[in-house]
Formats: C-alpha cells, sequence, structure tokens
C-alpha cells in the first residue's frame, strides 16, 4: 500500500531528515543479486536539487558496478541507540 500522505516534499524537513541521519545505504547491482554498503555522506541542498556525497577510491567493485549499471538506491538511517549509551 502506497501511502502518498506520508511522502515528504518540503525542503527544510528533507534537509533536517538528512542532518540527522549519520549513514546511507547503497544498494548496487550484482548481476541477479543486490550489493549494498553502508557509507558515511554528505549532502548539498537546493531548493531544486539535493547531491548526495560519498568518499571512494579510484577503483574498486562498487566502481565497476556503477560503470555496468549507474542505477543505484539510496536508504538513509540514523542509529538511536547503542548498548552503551541507550537513547535518552
Amino acid at each position: 500500500m502506497v501511502r502518498y500522505d506520508r511522502y515528504v516534499y518540503d525542503h527544510d524537513i528533507i534537509t533536517a531528515i538528512l542532518d540527522i541521519c549519520g549513514v546511507v545505504h547503497i544498494g548496487f547491482q550484482d548481476k541477479l543479486c543486490p550489493y549494498v554498503i553502508p557509507m558515511n555522506y554528505g549532502y548539498a541542498a537546493t531548493e531544486d536539487k539535493l547531491l548526495i556525497f560519498v568518499h571512494s577510491a579510484q577503483k574498486g567493485y562498487k566502481l565497476k558496478l556503477i560503470e555496468k549499471n549507474p542505477l543505484v538506491c539510496l536508504s538513509f538511517s540514523a542509529w538511536s541507540n547503542f548498548p552503551d549509551r541507550p537513547c535518552a
């Protein structure tokens, strides 16, 4: 079921979400299987564009996958609970 009422379009809310999330999981297509890598990220946002920056070496497996298929999936997450630092 698609919940269109829960979509976020507001620029300020989107950047607030990105500010509290510390990790982006990037999903690549690796033949018939997904290949997902958690990474730290930075971003630049204007009213009409959102750029996500991640650090990468000049060569490697994920760059080979991007060359084969540049379409990727991004999922952002924020850690909110650690055993030694529980949430308030």
